[in-house]
């Protein structure tokens, strides 16, 4: 039961790991308290670097994300984890595994003395957070700060436009994003005592509704059968993430050998222990090395343990994607043309050069024909950093344009030890698009072409030096894009008017 307010929290700790930091993460329990099924929600970490032994104490802070002092808001009672984080073995298998010395935690009242950077968004915690603003808030009640002493790149370039509301010692910050783009953003904050604090923030503005499908979710036959003639194709339309069995789910399905993936995942040095997702442990068969993915936790994720209340639902991909090993992927896709990512990771200055193709002929069977669409092309940083990388054509290094719609089956194949998570179809915006005015009796329709996946917002203002650009009242304002042409109608009447359509 903790005392009401808003507090900074320490930890008093001790590490002799002599390897760098370590880091202890803080959670907050949200769901299944008291339960084997707990839901929780990350705020921050503790660091501990090595300070003279096991024996020699200290104090550190949590602190959040974004490089701030993290403030947690109690009152009554509330569950928190603290999980103690280890070398990846699977990554270092030579590292020993060293942790840390904990003695007790404690609550101090807020600093309030500091420059912070909060409320950032889109803040990379999940991918795919579609929107055309980037806003956070720059704020420190004791100094304040001035909007010149606010500064944001985006991919590199200085942001000349930023948006300020609020006042002095809070400033909302805004700046305007394209959809379907990977950012880095780089925030600079220094306040009126000329104390500085610095956050980068990764993420992407790719739309929920682009379709997905898993690197783990490929073909699969439940008779595993291997017939050698006839097709075997088996695959799910819309897959349900689970933590069993489930008609709608490509847990426990087992692919064939040469028909849904190829033998070449074997490496008789590094034997991996598959997760169970397909059932890899318990069947031969099934090669595929799949884990639980290191990558950031989506929202598909998240929906499906809250749903069903089951925290053992999980994220995975594929690993050991050795040379010439393919792996076949069958769904209905819909209709359209698109640039195709794929959401990868490799270790250090290894390059990625994973391939796309189509199935164009015998899916299902021993004898398949494939027709190459592009290479995902991209040098790792390290296993932990994961990336969008598009689907290129090799000779001009320029996005492949994919035209889809109805059953088909893609087949990609790897060139060294690359990690998949998913891959994504991101819509080509219809471009150029032109709002198109007719006169009908007392209203004046705008019509324009739509594509599915985007949202058409109209604006309008009645003059041009007007301030801002105001939403066009009525119910068929915003449209939802459908790859049709769609009208907006505004009535006559208001002498002149200008009018923006802003497409997300």
């Amino acid at each position: 039961t903790w005392p009401s307010g808003t507090y900074n929290i320490y930890a008093r700790v001790a590490s002799g790991a002599n390897l760098g930091n370590l880091y202890s993460s803080w959670s907050q329990v949200i769901a299944g308290w008291g339960t084997t099924n707990q839901i929780t929600r990350h705020i921050g970490s503790f660091a501990i670097p090595s300070s003279g032994g096991y024996s020699s104490y200290f104090y550190t802070p949590l602190m959040d994300r974004f490089g701030n002092y993290a403030q947690l808001t109690l009152s009554g009672t509330n569950t928190f984890r603290d999980t103690h984080l280890v070398f990846n073995q699977t990554e270092t298998p030579n590292a020993a595994v060293y942790g840390m010395n904990l003695n007790f935690y404690m609550a101090v009242a807020a600093r309030t003395d500091l420059p912070r950077i909060d409320a950032v968004y889109p803040d990379g915690t999940t991918p795919m957070q579609q929107t055309n603003t980037f806003s956070f808030v720059a704020s420190n009640p004791a100094y304040g700060i001035s909007t010149n002493n606010i500064h944001v790149t985006l991919n590199g370039v200085n942001v000349t436009n930023l948006t300020f509301t609020g006042s002095l010692t809070a400033w909302n910050v805004s700046a305007p994003l394209q959809a379907n783009q990977n950012y880095t953003a780089v925030i600079s904050v220094t306040d009126n005592n000329g104390q500085i604090h610095n956050t980068t923030v990764n993420f992407d503005t790719f739309s929920a509704n682009n379709y997905t499908w898993e690197a783990e979710d490929f073909d699969f036959n439940p008779a595993n059968s291997q017939q050698p003639n006839g097709s075997n194709l088996r695959y799910i339309d819309n897959p349900q993430p689970t933590s069993i069995p489930a008609t709608n789910s490509y847990f426990g399905q087992v692919g064939d050998l040469d028909i849904d993936y190829s033998m070449q995942f074997i490496n008789l040095n590094v034997l991996p222990v598959p997760a169970v997702y397909r059932s890899g442990a318990m069947n031969l068969n099934n090669v595929v090395p799949i884990e639980v993915t290191g990558d950031a936790v989506r929202t598909r994720t998240l929906s499906a343990q809250l749903s069903q209340l089951d925290p053992y639902i999980q994220d995975y991909d594929i690993f050991n994607l050795t040379n010439t090993a393919w792996i076949n992927y069958t769904r209905t896709f819909p209709a359209g043309n698109y640039n195709v990512y794929a959401r990868l990771a490799a270790g250090t200055t290894n390059k990625i050069n994973l391939q796309l193709s189509m199935v164009t002929n015998g899916a299902g069977t021993y004898n398949q024909a494939t027709n190459l669409l592009g290479f995902f092309q991209v040098t790792g940083n390290n296993y932990a950093s994961w990336q969008y990388v598009p689907l290129v054509n090799t000779n001009t290094g320029q996005p492949v344009t994919v035209t889809l719609g109805g059953a088909a089956t893609l087949q990609i194949m790897g060139d060294g030890y690359e990690r998949a998570n998913f891959f994504l179809l991101a819509p080509l915006a219809a471009n150029p698009v032109t709002l198109t005015p007719v006169v009908s009796g007392a209203n004046l329709q705008l019509s324009f072409p739509t594509q599915t996946g985007f949202t058409y917002t109209l604006y309008y203002k009645n003059k041009l030096t007007d301030a801002v650009w105001t939403q066009l009242p009525g119910g068929g304002n915003p449209v939802t894009g459908n790859g049709a042409v769609q009208v907006i109608t505004d009535p006559l009447g208001q002498g002149q008017r200008f009018y923006r359509l802003s497409i997300q």
